[in-house]
């Protein structure tokens, strides 16, 4: 089963995790707290709000060198339990601490990816990007849990439940997406206003999942069933598995005191679909049984790897898990800015509308601050999902002439999605 499991688990991870078909994340968001729906700037617009793109002291040209994110994410840990357990003998109350941080009634989860943007550039009112962008999460029982923690002790009296696999799997995609995006000014009174678009082209590189079949494992006596099945985009076909297409609209308002209000929609219109001409499908179904004392194995069900097979209710049933949210989220924003003196204030408010390809939070409520000092810019903030926690972060920024090097992390102590994000960029704005 490992040798199954693993190299599947580990062909998912390729993607990264990423929030988006466009990489948002650059080391100024971050260290923003993603705050940007009203002061993303130059080709940080082109994600965010791409009405920024003819507001007033825009850069007249922008261009994304490298921006680069690592993230690692749990539903039940945090980096803190990683430094404190990390290389020591568990105890039996250490054991039931970390058991007790997996929330009732779900699978445990956790993620990890890096985010590695491509060229970004910006000219005028005008803006263009190649990045690439997926997302991977795995899945686990409690039991699964149990069972590394505690090995079968905990289950060997004759008549114990037998642990299950239930909720156990993972899923991915990859692919990459082409932008080009354009802001209006538009003439009023009083202030400044402008719209936007942003017009993206996805190309799927690939997509899989593999889910338990119902495993078990009895332990007096000894009865194991290893069930597991798998579908995904066929190594040896083309980069082009699938095809998406999609649109954000944007507006920005700068009111005469200075205050600046952003309104982005993101994936007014998405469509993704995928060639399932091009899918794989295997299937291992394994039972290992004690007889007296001895151990007898058979082989349930094996499928190779194989095409695609509609007609298979098994198979039909895991392409709809994991092609049932084969489009991309439709999220609506609302931020602010505002400069007192040297220090710019921002704040955003997110609501998704719409669940898709890809993870992450129902709603976001944000707020950060920047204070530039000569060379250096000082970032900070916090988020919340209001609903498991506060995430807390900054970052750093250096500018030389028109270059300029971020670096930022963020912290989620807790919730669905707690742990570390870390970014670095670097970018030309004039």
């Amino acid at each position: 089963m490992l040798r199954l499991v693993l190299p599947a688990l580990a062909w998912l991870v390729v993607p990264a995790a990423l929030t988006a078909q466009l990489p948002r994340t650059t080391a100024r968001a971050l260290g923003l707290m993603q705050s940007q729906t009203a002061a993303a700037r130059g080709y940080e617009a082109i994600a965010w709000n791409p009405a920024l793109l003819a507001m007033p002291g825009r850069p007249g040209f922008s261009l994304n060198l490298i921006q680069i994110s690592a993230q690692e994410w749990s539903n039940s840990f945090d980096a803190g339990d990683v430094f404190n357990y990390s290389g020591d003998t568990l105890t039996t109350a250490d054991k039931d601490t970390i058991l007790a941080k997996i929330p009732a009634g779900q699978p445990f989860t956790l993620g990890a990816g890096v985010d590695a943007s491509g060229i970004a550039l910006t000219i005028g009112n005008f803006g263009f990007l190649i990045g690439a962008a997926g997302d991977v999460e795995g899945r686990a029982s409690r039991d699964f849990a149990e069972l590394l923690l505690y090995g079968n002790v905990q289950r060997r009296a004759p008549g114990s439940a037998p642990f299950t696999a239930d909720s156990t799997g993972a899923a991915g995609w990859g692919g990459g997406t082409a932008a080009v995006a354009y802001g209006l000014p538009i003439h009023t009174p009083v202030g400044h206003l402008a719209v936007g678009a942003t017009l993206k082209l996805t190309q799927g590189v690939m997509i899989g999942g593999v889910r338990d079949l119902g495993s078990t494992l009895q332990t007096n006596p000894f009865v194991g069933e290893a069930r597991v099945h798998l579908l995904y985009s066929s190594p040896d076909s083309s980069l082009f598995n699938g095809t998406g297409l999609g649109a954000d609209l944007g507006v920005a308002y700068e009111l005469a005191s200075g205050m600046r209000l952003g309104l982005a929609i993101e994936n007014v219109f998405s469509t993704m679909s995928w060639k399932e001409s091009n899918l794989l499908y295997e299937r291992r179904e394994y039972r290992l049984e004690q007889q007296g004392g001895t151990y007898a194995d058979s082989v349930i069900s094996e499928i190779e790897a194989s095409p695609f097979d509609p007609s298979d209710p098994l198979q039909a049933a895991l392409r709809d898990s994991v092609l049932g949210r084969a489009t991309f989220p439709t999220r609506v924003r609302a931020g602010a800015q505002l400069k007192l003196g040297p220090v710019l204030l921002a704040g955003d408010a997110m609501l998704r509308i719409k669940r898709g390809l890809v993870p992450g939070e129902a709603r976001r409520i944000s707020a950060a601050a920047e204070l530039p000092l000569s060379v250096v810019a000082l970032r900070g903030g916090l988020a919340t999902d209001l609903e498991t926690g506060i995430t807390f972060g900054g970052g750093l920024g250096l500018k030389f002439g028109p270059v300029r090097l971020d670096t930022a992390a963020n912290w989620a102590p807790g919730g669905d999605r707690q742990g570390l994000f870390f970014a670095v960029g670097l970018g030309i704005m004039k």
